[in-house]
């Protein structure tokens, strides 16, 4: 049934592997082997989830009143499944300075905090890149609803306080010579 392995610094690697396999019928050595086979097969499930939910970013250009402009790097949200996930169950590291929602074609929208465990601030933008609406410290996980009955081509949705007022206007810049936004 159980066979006496031979000690390790007598034989070589090779000759104590052929000996592993000689315990097919062990029950423990089955159940090692299951265990290692689920390990590899979870862990390359997960990899491969984590690396394909990696969202492109970007940089986008946010301008003040008086001037004043600053970066932010962004998660790009363009995909229906991107749209309705948004930043849920995200914490404050993976979203970093927020996300972009690109609408094509504009057309009004209305969003809300369901499953979004910090608060954020929203600014709704026109095709131009001009402000139509900011809404400021939305509640987590509120399901109030709140949008722009304007034609929206942009939403920024970035963590309260990060801009430390509303935009007036935003663009995808050509050069990433401005300061980032904090």
């Amino acid at each position: 049934m159980f066979r006496m392995l031979p000690r390790w610094g007598h034989y070589s690697p090779s000759l104590l592997l052929v000996c592993l396999m000689s315990l097919p019928r062990c029950f423990v050595f089955k159940n090692l082997i299951k265990a290692l086979y689920i390990s590899l097969i979870c862990g390359f499930c997960i990899s491969f989830a984590s690396a394909k939910n990696q969202q492109a970013r970007s940089w986008v250009l946010v301008d003040f009143d008086r001037g004043r402009s600053c970066l932010l790097h962004v998660l790009i949200a363009d995909s229906q499944k991107e749209h309705e996930q948004g930043v849920m169950f995200m914490s404050e590291g993976e979203i970093g300075d927020g996300m972009l929602f690109v609408f094509e074609p504009p057309r009004p929208m209305n969003f809300w905090m369901k499953n979004t465990v910090i608060s954020l601030d929203v600014y709704f933008f026109d095709e131009n890149g001009l402000l139509l609406d900011a809404f400021k410290k939305r509640k987590p996980l509120s399901l109030d609803m709140f949008g722009s009955h304007s034609n929206v081509k942009y939403v920024i949705e970035t963590i309260t306080g990060r801009l430390n007022e509303s935009p007036v206007q935003m663009t995808m810049p050509t050069d990433k010579h401005y300061a980032k936004c904090f």
